[in-house]
């Protein structure tokens, strides 16, 4: 997990210096944007860190993350269903 952290803010941080290495008198559309970047990555990136940031803050609450609301789903769109459901505890 901590590659595919590492992973997603490299390519948020890369796509930031895109846009502030951008000149302030020139506009930047989005289809440029993907032209530098690939947009699903990007988009991928985004959704790994709001599954860290989630889990991270979930850390820190008392009792079982499994019983966090959304905890099933979060972690099944980190590591797949199998790997959740047994993570997690749950029994089908």
């Amino acid at each position: 997990m901590h590659k595919r952290q590492k992973r997603a803010i490299d390519v948020v941080l890369e796509t930031t210096d895109l846009l502030l290495e951008c000149p302030e008198e020139r506009a930047f559309s989005k289809a440029e944007l993907w032209q530098q970047i690939d947009a699903r990555t990007f988009r991928g990136s985004l959704a790994d860190l709001r599954t860290f940031k989630w889990l991270e803050e979930r850390a820190g609450t008392k009792g079982d993350i499994k019983d966090q609301k959304g905890a099933e789903m979060t972690m099944m769109n980190m590591v797949g269903s199998y790997p959740a459901s047994t993570l997690l505890g749950i029994k089908k």
